[in-house]
């Protein structure tokens, strides 16, 4: 009898949860007013209890998707780059949810296009944005038997930019046609308007301005004309992105092996050389490219991650590839936000006792390399969040000054050595630059600058103070980025035209910014430059704790 009661007390305590439980609709509704308000993180966290509750409904998978969005806007507003990355991705695996437990759920569809084709191309996200608006185009006799116009309007408007993004420009026009025939004045007209100008306006570009020829190796100049003659042919095209690939031309190997794998999707072979192709070019570093295209390594990055992803599919259990993959995951910068996929992977090949030692010994320093990259992360977390605390001075002190590089000696004679330390390590290395001004403050020569603001100019600036002195004036002096520890730089006492400079007093600066962690660091000395030799130490504290100039006569 005892146990009945407590079996009735039980089922009756069920039942009056259940009686309280809020339906779904209360939360979406709910968290729209925490929208309305801003409180984008409040309201994600409250349609993720939703998504507990009612795993099975599509609408509020669509709502999460719709307020992870709106968080990631937001903090990109405030420059927390990690959250909007995270929030974007997030974004669309719930519109894929949605999509998945409602085939033709019309928002998702067309809330997945949308963003599909407007964030950036590192997403990775065109193609299935411009399939998701299809699909949405498709259902809306079916949603608005009566039509719609405007809702038409805002699909057929992100089609037309989908489609010239992927270079089918003849579709574009004809989404573009049909905006105004649905809202020729509202603002989706206007885009239609402006989208249709460009394409007219690219055609005229075309006709005018024909591109310089490309001079090309007898090797590559018969292959293309045996292509001529039979496009769809596998082996002429992998031969063509061989070719390439022999000539160090990674780019135009890229463009030879995308065809002949539109041809052989299954091929391993043009897969894997895919692959290497992509990642010659991202090592290659910063060059002109970077001043038409900002986004160019970081879209590298995230094109060899998928091109690898596929590889796997091809042959996934390969344990190279997988080495491959799981280093790369590693090592890639933290937007690709692979790390801990490849954190897992490694471990695995680590300790499979089947596979050579080479291999395992590579998967170990690969996975001690990623958990000390993750360790960096939290610090920085730290350093950004708490900058003040003493706890966050620890971490300056980690980094402090350490014995990284040798003299820059090579100049003999009369010359200026700059020495100075970056006590601080971000996620990526800093941009950073050192110029000399004379006494007016007049910019005189840059010593160094980072390879990214060298080459992005005006574009993208990163440094302030730099860009404004110096007009973006290098002088040759471009290179790789420089991260935490010692670095040493020589000034030849010459101007940016390789004029000597008169004697005088002069002022070396160094100004770094790193980033996603937004620390900003400058330090300046002055040294006197004529008839006896000078030398300045300034010890700043973090996050360049030490500029030390000398002038050797």
């Amino acid at each position: 009898m005892k146990r009945m009661t407590f079996i009735l007390i039980i089922l009756g305590f069920a039942v009056m949860l259940n009686g309280q439980q809020k339906s779904f609709e209360t939360f979406i509704s709910e968290a729209q007013d925490l929208k309305t308000k801003r409180q984008f993180q409040e309201a994600v966290d409250l349609l993720l209890e939703a998504v507990e509750i009612y795993p099975n409904e599509s609408n509020v998978h669509l709502q999460l998707g719709l307020a992870w969005g709106d968080l990631a806007q937001q903090a990109g507003e405030t420059n927390d780059m990690m959250l909007a990355m995270k929030g974007v991705n997030e974004a669309f695996a719930e519109f894929e949810k949605a999509v998945q437990l409602d085939p033709d759920h019309f928002e998702a569809h067309l809330n997945y296009g949308a963003y599909g084709v407007n964030v950036p191309a590192l997403f990775g996200k065109l193609d299935q944005g411009v399939l998701h608006l299809e699909k949405a185009a498709s259902l809306l006799e079916k949603i608005f038997p009566d039509g719609n116009p405007e809702v038409s309007g805002v699909i057929y408007r992100f089609l037309g930019q989908g489609y010239q993004m992927q270079e089918r420009l003849e579709e574009a026009r004809t989404a573009w046609e049909k905006v105004l025939e649905f809202t020729p004045d509202n603002e989706n007209g206007l885009a239609a308007q402006e989208g249709l100008e460009n394409l007219k306006q690219g055609k005229a570009n075309a006709e005018v301005q024909k591109p310089e020829s490309k001079q090309e190796s007898p090797e590559i100049v018969v292959i293309k004309q045996k292509i001529e003659k039979s496009q769809g042919d596998f082996q002429l095209h992998l031969a063509l992105g061989k070719t390439y690939m022999e000539e160090k031309h990674w780019a135009d190997a890229q463009q030879a092996l995308k065809q002949a794998i539109r041809i052989d999707p299954n091929s391993i072979e043009a897969q894997r050389l895919l692959v290497n192709a992509i990642g010659q070019d991202a090592v290659l570093g910063y060059d002109e490219r970077i001043y038409e295209d900002q986004e160019l390594r970081t879209n590298l990055a995230f094109e060899v991650i998928r091109q690898m992803e596929r590889l796997l599919e091809l042959d996934p259990h390969n344990p190279e590839y997988q080495l491959e993959y799981g280093l790369m995951c590693t090592y890639m910068p933290f937007f690709v936000q692979k790390i801990d996929q490849g954190l897992d992977l490694l471990e695995s090949l680590a300790n499979d006792s089947s596979l050579p030692d080479s291999i395992r010994t590579e998967a170990l320093y690969g996975l001690g390399f990623g958990l000390r990259k993750k360790g960096t992360a939290i610090w920085m977390q730290l350093v950004q969040n708490y900058p003040k605390t003493e706890d966050a001075q620890l971490v300056y002190e980690e980094y402090g000054l350490r014995e990284h590089g040798k003299e820059q000696l090579s100049i003999h004679g009369e010359k200026v050595l700059v020495t100075f330390h970056l006590g601080f390590q971000d996620e990526i290395e800093p941009q950073t630059a050192v110029w000399v001004e004379d006494a007016s403050g007049r910019f005189v020569k840059t010593l160094y600058v980072s390879g990214f603001s060298g080459f992005a100019k005006e574009k993208q600036v990163n440094l302030p103070i730099w860009a404004n002195n110096s007009r973006f004036e290098t002088d040759g002096t471009t290179g790789a980025s420089i991260d935490w520890g010692k670095h040493n730089y020589t000034w030849n006492l010459k101007d940016h035209d390789e004029k000597r400079v008169p004697s005088g007093l002069y002022k070396i600066t160094v100004e770094t910014s790193w980033w996603p962690s937004m620390t900003y660091g400058r330090v300046s000395a002055d040294i006197h430059v004529g008839n006896t030799s000078d030398e300045k130490i300034v010890e700043s504290g973090p996050p360049i704790p030490l500029l030390h100039v000398q002038y050797i006569k």
